[in-house]
């Protein structure tokens, strides 16, 4: 059942907030707060003691960490807090005003839902250790969203926020954005992740750093070390992974055992070879019946597609999404992936992204392979600069008969 939220988007009208409601909303994002309106809002907020349910939308104010600190005083007053959101993106936010945070943050006991963006500000390590220690207090959260994009964090205090997250023991939904900081092969979140025991859903973004080989290869080891995540998202994109990094993601794939839908992200890294790890990995994913794999602008060529066309098989996988974009693949390779995912009689739903800078590429043996794939329910493709006749959209509804859903973009 959705809560029903008494909304405001004005400081003013905030004034005629009845204190006895459970359930806020204020969004004055991108409205010019100062730090003296910043602090009338703590005190409003200081007087609403029965709320249960808090969303502040504050974004791109800049007002700074003297009005955070006004406005996170207000926490400790609101004893009945369940559910807090908390959007204080791009408001020249320094270790400090993280510090406070953290602070205010040990006397919400009740919290059960926490969702905290302090992305593009510059708390650094000091800024994400003080807020791990007071995200670790409280002991009742279940589900956790924390978005600490750009904020000039190191591995040492990603690994010192992991180590307090993970005395968290009724975590069952986590979110990490760490993306665009300056983590490199020396972070140990995943160890730190993969003792939480209740964890059944995680996504973790860590885009735009530094793993490289030995970072990625130890993050996926240790996280395949959870044996309670069903759902996982994991963006490594733009992390200096090459094959060595590739082979040792994909091989830990095998561990998860309760691994149902998982969403991989490796676009821009130096993928130049995929050999059959993938494959027999999945194949061990007994439960794995969603998967989205983005490879786009890597180098891996003909050998590798094909390994890719296969490497779906695994019974169970009814919605595959695999993203190819940009990478140097020839129109013998592209025949090769039709191939290879024509075998792929399990596969329900498929989309399919390839997106070359050539315009000489014969689309027509993909088309003449997937069409014999009766069993598509649903089939999306996305072929930018391939060469396509105009017939490929009958004959694809001519002998998938039970395709109900058909997209073809060029």
């Amino acid at each position: 059942m959705l809560e029903e939220y008494s909304k405001f988007y004005c400081l003013q009208d905030l004034l005629k907030y009845h204190k006895d409601e459970k359930n806020l909303e204020v969004n004055l994002a991108s409205n010019g707060l100062s730090q003296q309106e910043a602090k009338e809002l703590g005190s409003i907020l200081q007087k609403s003691q029965q709320l249960t349910n808090l969303k502040l939308y504050l974004s791109k104010n800049s007002f700074g960490d003297e009005g955070t600190q006004f406005i996170a005083n207000s926490l400790t007053c609101i004893k009945y807090l369940v559910k807090l959101e908390f959007y204080l993106y791009a408001n020249n936010i320094t270790f400090q005003g993280a510090a406070k945070i953290g602070v205010e943050l040990t006397m919400c006991k009740n919290l059960t839902s926490l969702y905290l963006d302090l992305s593009y500000n510059k708390i650094n390590d000091d800024g994400s250790c003080s807020l791990g220690k007071g995200i670790e207090n409280c002991k009742n959260i279940n589900e956790l969203m924390v978005n600490l994009k750009f904020n000039n964090i190191s591995s040492f205090g990603v690994n010192q926020f992991g180590k307090n997250l993970s005395k968290i023991q009724n975590m069952e939904s986590l979110k990490l954005i760490l993306s665009q900081n300056n983590i490199d092969h020396s972070c140990n979140l995943g160890d730190s992740l993969s003792n939480l025991n209740k964890l059944k859903t995680l996504s973790l973004d860590l885009s735009k750093n530094n793993l490289g080989d030995v970072g990625s290869s130890n993050l996926s080891e240790n996280l395949s070390k959870s044996h309670s995540i069903e759902s996982l998202t994991l963006n490594l994109s733009l992390n200096h992974i090459g094959v060595s990094g590739a082979s040792q993601i994909f091989g830990s794939l095998s561990n998860f055992e309760k691994l149902n839908k998982l969403d991989l992200q490796l676009r821009e890294n130096n993928i130049s070879k995929i050999d059959s790890t993938l494959g027999q990995s999945l194949s061990k994913c007994a439960n794995l019946t969603k998967f989205s794999l983005d490879l786009n602008q890597n180098s891996f060529g003909a050998e590798d597609v094909f390994f890719l066309g296969n490497a779906f098989k695994q019974k169970e996988i009814k919605t595959l999404t695999l993203e190819l974009k940009n990478n140097p693949i020839n129109s013998h390779e592209v025949t090769q992936l039709g191939l290879g995912l024509a075998n792929c009689r399990n596969i329900l739903n498929l989309t399919l992204f390839l997106n070359q800078s050539s315009q000489n590429l014969d689309f027509a043996n993909l088309v003449n392979d997937l069409s014999k794939c009766a069993h598509f329910n649903s089939l999306q493709l996305y072929l930018s600069f391939y060469k396509v006749s105009s017939n490929v959209r009958q004959k694809f509804l001519r002998k998938s008969i039970r395709l109900v859903n058909l997209d073809v973009q060029l």
